[in-house]
């Protein structure tokens, strides 16, 4: 399943980058309204995606309650069984993925925000050092041995690129067409 991504050579990898492991799950952020944490997907504020937020975070991260909301936006991402697309997780969680610092309007670096959530106990994003060019191969050739979608690239000059694996995307237009595998 040949995967060929036309603008490799115009990606800015000589501006220093880093590379994150790519959730398979939903997007939710997390906000305050009338002191009490709610949750947003990009569609709505109330949806089974954000009912499942709500209830990890009362199971898991009670902490969530003491970050300043009306200074940050946490981006998270919803991992669960329920939640399923293509990559099975034994459990439902947020990941937080990203944090915009509102009052200096820009969007954290990924040790940044390691370093924001382990201040208040949350799961981070988890960081993979490989070079790109490698992980470039194993996502185009399938080197990968586990069924994982694949990565988020982030650039020093702010683009951030999605990188699948061959496997994955395969799955997506196997499942797509409503076949099993």
């Amino acid at each position: 399943f040949p995967v060929t991504i036309i603008w490799l050579d115009v990606l800015p990898l000589g501006l220093g980058y880093s590379i994150a492991h790519k959730y398979d799950g939903s997007m939710i952020t997390a906000f305050k309204h009338n002191n009490a944490v709610h949750f947003a997907t990009h569609m709505s504020f109330q949806n089974p995606h954000t009912d499942l937020a709500q209830q990890v975070y009362r199971q898991s991260y009670p902490q969530l309650s003491t970050v300043p909301l009306e200074d940050f936006t946490l981006i998270f991402e919803l991992v669960a069984p329920e939640n399923q697309i293509i990559v099975n997780y034994a459990q439902a969680d947020l990941i937080l993925i990203g944090v915009r610092d509102l009052k200096h309007n820009r969007l954290l670096a990924y040790d940044e925000v390691i370093k924001f959530a382990k201040k208040y106990q949350l799961q981070a994003v988890e960081l993979i050092n490989i070079p790109f060019e490698s992980l470039y191969e194993i996502a185009h050739h399938g080197n990968s041995e586990m069924m994982e979608e694949g990565w988020v690239i982030a650039f020093n000059n702010g683009l951030f690129v999605k990188l699948k694996t061959w496997q994955y995307l395969a799955q997506v237009h196997i499942k797509r067409l409503g076949l099993t595998t």
